[in-house]
């Protein structure tokens, strides 16, 4: 398989209307022989190949167009290479698809393979459909959740950790997309799923992804600010990068809103406990525990809310409180301000005002 890699590596050097003609003619025979070389033994090999499928994308978009499907099969599977080179470059080449092609060709790809048992084949899938939401229009992506959402669920419940933050970080995407519109998909959900039993290696999970670096057009770019590139900027949340340890308790006995919360305060790096009843947060601040933002809603069992927060308060605690509520009722407002709270919003906190509390709190 060396030789006719290397027959088109030539082809490849060749001046550049050369090789527009040389493809045009004969691209699908080169597409077929460097897709077959991926499975070389060697991984400088398959290495190379990727090189050439990468510059294959950026310079023969029409052509690849039409294989698009056969392309992301293929280098989903290169992803699990045993190389880490040969495995990175595949999932750049994945990105190059997934930011550049069409989302929804992309998409009859992705979806089915959402209910593959191979636990690295479904992470990658779900990240892959991470992005993809990023690119539709908030009525394409209403059109689109059939075809993804249940195997998304299900997903959920899969018993790795590693599945399963990743699907909470394409949901909450996908919230950011569409808003309160998403929150009755989100009941599609059951209580045992929405139990995210490990914050702590979810947390460690999303702060090992975004210091993790990748390479683009020279420079050593954080992973989150290449994804926020191709994604775009109106189309995610607000940016913010925290200069300090945040730390927050969301008290929220409603599983849909706390999934979702949840997940936008992770995103931030704030390392974020959740109780589900006013009574465990009182206990929580009773045994000494201490964090710089409490969100808490309205609605919660065993004691209230506005209880809940006259005992904090009573305690001494001075650190940001945000009360929360399904309806932002000017009496449930002034209830939770009486009460002690700083602020008050309709839940979940909009985002923008969620990062300008954030800021707040980190440079205090």
């Amino acid at each position: 398989m060396v030789q006719p890699l290397r027959k088109h590596t030539t082809v490849r050097m060749q001046p550049s209307n050369s090789i527009l003609t040389q493809s045009n003619l004969y691209f699908n025979q080169i597409l077929t022989v460097v897709l077959e070389v991926l499975d070389d033994s060697e991984s400088s090999i398959r290495e190379l190949a990727l090189s050439l499928i990468v510059e294959m994308l950026k310079n023969q978009k029409d052509a690849m167009e039409d294989s698009v499907e056969i392309v992301i099969e293929k280098l989903l599977n290169v992803t699990k290479d045993i190389v880490p080179k040969v495995a990175n470059e595949a999932e750049h080449c994945l990105t190059i698809v997934l930011s550049q092609y069409d989302p929804f060709r992309c998409l009859s790809v992705i979806a089915p393979l959402l209910v593959t048992e191979d636990e690295k084949t479904l992470v990658t899938c779900i990240n892959c459909l991470t992005k993809l939401v990023g690119r539709l229009s908030q009525e394409e992506l209403m059109t689109q959740l059939p075809s993804f959402l249940p195997a998304l669920f299900d997903a959920f419940g899969n018993q790795s950790a590693d599945v399963r933050k990743t699907v909470v970080f394409c949901l909450v995407d996908i919230y950011i997309m569409l808003g309160k519109a998403f929150l009755p998909y989100l009941e599609g959900l059951n209580s045992t799923q929405l139990r995210l039993e490990d914050h702590h290696h979810i947390l460690k999970y999303k702060r090992m992804t975004e210091r993790s670096a990748c390479s683009t057009n020279g420079n050593l770019l954080r992973k989150e600010e290449v994804e926020a590139q191709e994604r775009g900027k109106s189309r995610g949340l607000p940016p913010l990068k925290l200069k300090r340890r945040v730390t927050a308790l969301l008290v929220d006995g409603g599983k849909t809103c706390q999934l979702i919360q949840e997940g936008i305060l992770m995103h931030y790096g704030v390392e974020t406990q959740v109780v589900g009843n006013g009574r465990d947060a009182v206990n929580l601040f009773a045994s000494g525990s201490d964090f710089d933002l409490l969100v808490i809603d309205m609605s919660l069992p065993i004691l209230n809310a506005l209880e809940a927060t006259r005992q904090i308060r009573g305690m001494g605690m001075r650190r940001k409180i945000v009360g929360i509520a399904a309806c932002g009722y000017e009496e449930e407002r002034r209830a939770f301000m009486d009460a002690g709270a700083d602020e008050f919003f309709e839940k979940p906190v909009p985002t923008d005002q969620l990062v300008r509390i954030l800021r707040e709190i980190d440079n205090s």
